[in-house]
């Protein structure tokens, strides 16, 4: 947008210079020298100048995505004004950050896009790094897929590091965030993935031998039932036990609270305080960068 708006009077130099030289010889040819060079610096850097443009007004999150989440994503249902605002901001700017690519689809709606966004951000939202920007392409399908890193497999969701992009099959995608508590949300899944790839230096905890059945407990999500709905052979329980930690935060608490103390050291974040969830104000950036 601003580099768009810098752009145009620099267009407008251009022409003036070409009129120039049309009218009064080619010796005013020198002045096309810095206007080409200012508009190949201004080319390369518009995607730096938009993002500091947004960064500082981000686009207002439009009503019906806001009705979207206040009736389908508690977590941001039950925080404060103040940070409800922050994360619209904060999803607003992740859509505008990355790379939504259809696959066998016309298009993806812009709600879906905003749905996988709202995960992304109530996942990081204790930190400043909440874009975990290596991984910038989000590819969806209708439905489940293989591909060529699971050719045997018609799998729900995957993540494509050396293409920093993840994949989804967009029907997961959306039952699992507009009703989490009855579909597995696989987008929370990926995602935890991502964010320990993003944050290697944190110290994750370790699991119990019985963390599915605690899992089971907590969700009412069985091991089979979730590597059945993800579909791929190496579903890990770190994640899942990550996801039961956003989606069932009362029954984790009272089911293995000293693992539920582990996961709010990890992303800085108790869901059960509702209007503010943040633990250290400080981890979370001074604004919603």
């Amino acid at each position: 947008m601003l580099s768009k708006i810098i752009t145009f009077p620099v267009f407008m130099a251009l022409f003036a210079v070409i009129y120039l030289i049309w009218e009064k010889g080619s010796h005013n040819a020198v002045y096309l020298v810095p206007v080409v060079v200012l508009l190949a610096i201004l080319y390369v850097l518009s995607p730096q100048i938009d993002w500091w443009w947004y960064k500082r007004r981000p686009p207002e999150m439009y009503p019906q995505l806001k009705k979207m989440l206040q009736h389908r994503l508690p977590f941001y249902a039950k925080l404060n004004a103040k940070y409800k605002k922050r994360f619209e901001s904060r999803v607003m700017l992740y859509m505008l950050a990355n790379e939504f690519l259809p696959q066998l689809l016309d298009s993806i709606p812009k709600d879906a896009e905003a749905m996988v966004a709202a995960n992304v951000v109530q996942l990081t939202f204790g930190v400043k790094d909440y874009r975990m920007s290596k991984f910038e392409h989000i590819v969806m399908c209708p439905g489940p897929f293989p591909s060529p890193q699971y050719p045997q497999h018609t799998h729900a969701s995957e993540i494509f590091a050396e293409d920093k992009s993840l994949l989804f099959s967009m029907d997961h995608a959306v039952h699992g965030t507009i009703n989490a508590k009855k579909n597995y949300n696989i987008v929370l899944h990926e995602y935890a993935r991502v964010f320990m790839i993003t944050h290697p230096d944190i110290e994750y905890p370790q699991l119990a031998d019985d963390i599915w059945k605690k899992v089971e407990l907590i969700s009412g999500f069985s091991e089979k039932y979730i590597r059945d709905h993800i579909g791929r052979p190496d579903v890990r329980a770190l994640p899942t036990a990550m996801v039961v930690f956003f989606i069932f935060p009362e029954k984790f608490w009272e089911v293995e609270p000293k693992l539920f103390r582990e996961m709010t050291r990890v992303f800085n974040l108790n869901p059960l305080k509702g209007g503010h969830p943040v633990v250290d104000v400080d981890l979370m950036g001074p604004d919603a960068s």
